[in-house]
């Protein structure tokens, strides 16, 4: 699971080198995302 955060950061760094409006709504995205994706991990694995 590291790694493959690890690779997604490393892309979206590449990709967006500077906060513009899209890096921003990219990032919330991707939070709400990964705040989706832990809920449910915890919620089916366990703490």
């Amino acid at each position: 699971m590291t790694a493959a955060f690890n690779r997604g950061y490393c892309t979206f760094a590449s990709v967006y080198t500077a906060c513009t409006p899209p890096a921003v709504v990219a990032d919330e995205r991707y939070r709400a995302e990964g705040a989706t994706l832990a809920s449910e991990i915890t919620a089916r694995f366990g703490n």
